[in-house]
Formats: C-alpha cells, sequence, structure tokens
C-alpha cells in the first residue's frame, strides 16, 4: 500500500530549529522550552517565558452564587478572573476561581464568546524540578499550551 513520498530527513536541525526533508519539506521545528533555573536577564529572547493571555471577565451573579455555595472555600470567590493560559492560545479562555472542600476540589471558569461554562478539574500533574525547588503546574489537567511554570504575568 503506497502512503504517499517518503521523507528523508536532511541531518540536524538548522540553526533556527527547522528540520526539512531533501525536497525542502518542513518537517519539524524544534521549540526551546525556557530554563527557569537562570535569571531572565541572562537569557536570551528566545529563552524566555511565555506571555499570559490578558483576557479577563467578570463572573455573573449565578455564577458567583453558585461557587459561594461550594463547601468549605479556600479562598473567597473573586468578582472578576483572568485567563491562565498563554496569550494567543487558541479556543477557550481558562482562569481558576476557587479551591473547596478544604482545596480538594479545584473549580475554573472556562469562556468564549459563546459560551461560559464553571467545571471542576484536577490541576495539571505535571512538576518542574529546579535543584531542591519544584514547580508545580496550577493549570487544570488536559490544558493546551504551555504550563504555569512557562507563562509569565505581564508586569
Amino acid at each position: 500500500m503506497d502512503t504517499g513520498p517518503a521523507h528523508r530527513l536532511s541531518g540536524d536541525a538548522d540553526a533556527s530549529g527547522v528540520r526539512t526533508s531533501d525536497d525542502g519539506d518542513v518537517l519539524h521545528i524544534a521549540v526551546h522550552r525556557p530554563s527557569r533555573s537562570r535569571s531572565l536577564l541572562s537569557m536570551s529572547p528566545v529563552e524566555r517565558l511565555w506571555d499570559r493571555c490578558p483576557a479577563s471577565t467578570r463572573l455573573t451573579a449565578e455564577e458567583s452564587a453558585e461557587l459561594d455555595a461550594l463547601p468549605s472555600p479556600v479562598d473567597p470567590v473573586p468578582r472578576s478572573v483572568t485567563c491562565e493560559l498563554a496569550a494567543d492560545h487558541l479556543g477557550r479562555h481558562v482562569a481558576f476561581t476557587v479551591a473547596a472542600s478544604g482545596g480538594e476540589r479545584w473549580w475554573w471558569l472556562l469562556w468564549a464568546a459563546d459560551l461560559r461554562k464553571l467545571v471542576e478539574a484536577h490541576p495539571c500533574d505535571r512538576r518542574q524540578n529546579h535543584g531542591p525547588h519544584r514547580d508545580d503546574c496550577l493549570l487544570p489537567q488536559d490544558h493546551p499550551g504551555p504550563h504555569s511554570f512557562d507563562i509569565q504575568i505581564a508586569p
């Protein structure tokens, strides 16, 4: 069964991280993830953290009431939230709203132009270790894009 033309890689990626086939088709683009063990000032622009999405929204009265009714919240329900994903992400915005049941249940607001939805989701299980320090991803499990430790909050 013929599955189309076979592509061979033309050796290592070039300086930009792009690998091409012998006929020039782009096959792979390497993305360098920043290391947070170094100061941002010592990093090249390519290594800097992702910018955070600036979208924000106010919770509706119904959303606030639903979250206020949850048992044993860790903190008060916020009036407004800001998207926690990287800037220019695809799809819905995602923002943490409140941890309930003593911190065991995490609630998030998903929103887009045509949708608003409160959901309970476990946090992402991805961790990044920096010697004696550990950085947990604080986004919901199965989130799109980079992890929270790779996203910087705008100044």
